[in-house]
């Protein structure tokens, strides 16, 4: 009779132990959720903060965040003059790829 209520004292203590594991795992969970739920607020202020202040430089210097006329002409036209150059370094690199492609082929073949 010892020896079966010596294993129920067992079965029991291992019982009790893991629902105390599991009470600690879901206190330990609840506290990590209302951590992270206050940093996700924290974040949110910062956000709503940010998005604010955006709205009032943008009121202020309207022509600074919007889209003038006068300045995409000037992009547009500066960057047609730089195409014909930018074309030239773009054909410069892909010769010297050929050639390093050629290369490279020449070198396989050889071995």
């Amino acid at each position: 009779a010892d020896g079966a209520s010596s294993r129920m004292l067992r079965s029991l203590a291992r019982a009790e132990e893991a629902r105390i594991r599991a009470q600690l795992r879901g206190h330990l969970a609840r506290r990590q959720r209302a951590e992270v739920l206050r940093r996700w607020r924290a974040c949110e202020r910062l956000h709503a903060r940010a998005a604010a202040t955006l709205r009032e430089l943008e009121a202020e210097q309207p022509l600074a965040f919007g889209r003038d006329k006068r300045l995409l002409d000037r992009e547009e036209e500066s960057a047609s003059r730089d195409l014909p150059v930018l074309e030239a370094d773009l054909d410069d690199v892909r010769a010297e790829l050929d050639a390093e492609r050629a290369q490279r082929a020449r070198e396989e073949e050889e071995h």
